[in-house]
This record gives C-alpha cells, structure tokens and sequence, in this order.
C-alpha cells in the first residue's frame, strides 16, 4: 500500500492513512491546544512569517527551551505544522531518487529525527518492509512524537 501518491514524478500527496495520521497527530492536538494568553500573543495574534521567523527560526529553533511563554511542546507543534508536510514530501523524493533498491530487512538511523518526518518517508517508500527505526534528538519533545 502506498502512503504518498506521486503525479508527474513532481507533485507528491498523501494517501487517506497517512493524511488520516497527520490530522491526528499533528492538526488536531494544534487546534485544539488550550488558548493561554502567550499561545494568543505569539500564535493567534501572528501571521506565519512571524511563526516561522521569530518562533521557529526557520526550523532551527532550540526546541528545548521557551520562547516568551510558549512552551518547547508549543513550538513543536507549530514546528510540526509549518514544516513536516515539507520535509516529509522531500525526504521521500530523496529517497526515491536515489536509493536504487531497498532490502526486506533494513537499519534506518535518523539523526535530528525530529517527529519521524523522515522515518515515515523511509517506511512510505519501502512498502513498509522489516525497518529497524533508529530517532536520535536533541529534543525530548520530538523524541517523544516520533514514538
């Protein structure tokens, strides 16, 4: 089964599971995140350059430690939004580019894995074959959503 769909070898989309685990994952907890005066100030009240430029660091952001109230989970939830479609959709098209073949048994070692964005690529491309998965990051936010 196939968890992104490819048109033109150009254009990526995922499938209903993979759309369905992103909604679940990553959409809904930030929706639903509680309203708390910082998450108004910096989040509701800021349009997404300030999301990406101030709070994110354009990906960079230490994501253990707070920015004017917000929580390092608060900034991995915005990191999760802003940047896993991205990241997820070019990791697959690495992959798919320039891995020729993939073994049915494979050891996938992820440093700065993040919230498994590339994991899922990996898993995504290789037909969910025998994958031993290992995530290593800095911070224990993302160490925790990856699991």
């Amino acid at each position: 089964m196939s968890y992104i769909n490819c048109y033109d070898g150009n254009y990526y989309t995922p499938n209903e599971n993979l759309h369905r685990l992103f909604e679940d994952l990553v959409i809904r907890p930030f929706e639903e995140r509680p309203q708390n005066p910082p998450w108004i100030e910096h989040v509701v009240n800021t349009d997404h350059t300030y999301h990406r430029e101030k709070i994110l660091k354009r990906g960079r952001a230490n994501f253990s430690k707070h920015f004017n109230g917000l929580t390092p989970e608060d900034k991995g939830l915005l990191y999760c939004v802003y940047y896993m479609p991205m990241h997820l959709f070019s990791s697959y098209h690495i992959f798919s580019k320039h891995l020729a073949s993939i073994g049915n048994k494979v050891l996938f070692i992820d440093f700065g894995c993040g919230p498994l964005t590339s994991g899922i690529a990996f898993w995504a491309l290789s037909g969910q074959k025998d994958i031993t998965y290992f995530g290593i990051d800095s911070s224990d936010w993302m160490l925790h959503k990856a699991r």
